[in-house]
């Protein structure tokens, strides 16, 4: 759960300032530009115009990660929670990004910041999306292993024989 808090507060950075127009009294949200170049990335990766590593090496570190969490037997909720922390962390920090913006009020399309709530939600939303099935296989190949190389089943297989 601390990889959850420390993602959020190191994603999110709140500046004050002078209200100069129609954001009277708001906040500036600062954003990182490293959502921006994952973004690239990916796009990219998906285009097939050029494969990044980080998307492949990211996925199987988490994987491994979940498999030696399920091999210690430290259950199924752990285990989720160390594979999707990270995830929701890179997510929120989309935090400040320019999103699509529909006023029912003016007619177009106009862009705005991404605020804190959304970016919240789009993080958990691609938590469950991309980790759930990361965890379910991490977490069902680590209780594979722990039970094939439990020491009371390598000691029976000695006395058998």
């Amino acid at each position: 759960m601390s990889t959850v808090a420390v993602a959020a507060i190191v994603a999110v950075t709140t500046v004050r300032y002078t209200p100069t127009g129609p954001t009277d009294g708001g906040s500036i949200v600062l954003r990182s530009p490293s959502y921006i170049q994952l973004w690239d990335w990916f796009a990219a990766t998906f285009n097939g115009n050029h494969i990044h590593q980080i998307f492949v090496i990211g996925a199987v570190v988490l994987l491994l990660g979940a498999t030696v969490s399920a091999y210690l037997n430290s259950g199924l909720l752990p285990t989720a929670v160390l594979v999707m922390g990270p995830i929701f962390g890179l997510f929120v920090n989309r935090i400040g990004t320019p999103v699509p913006v529909i006023d029912p009020h003016e007619p177009g399309l106009s862009y705005a910041p991404m605020t804190l709530l959304d970016a919240i939600v789009w993080g958990g939303e691609s938590a469950l999306f991309l980790g759930l099935p990361i965890t379910i296989l991490g977490f069902t190949a680590g209780a594979v292993f722990r039970w094939m190389l439990s020491p009371r089943r390598i000691a029976e297989r000695f006395e058998s024989s």
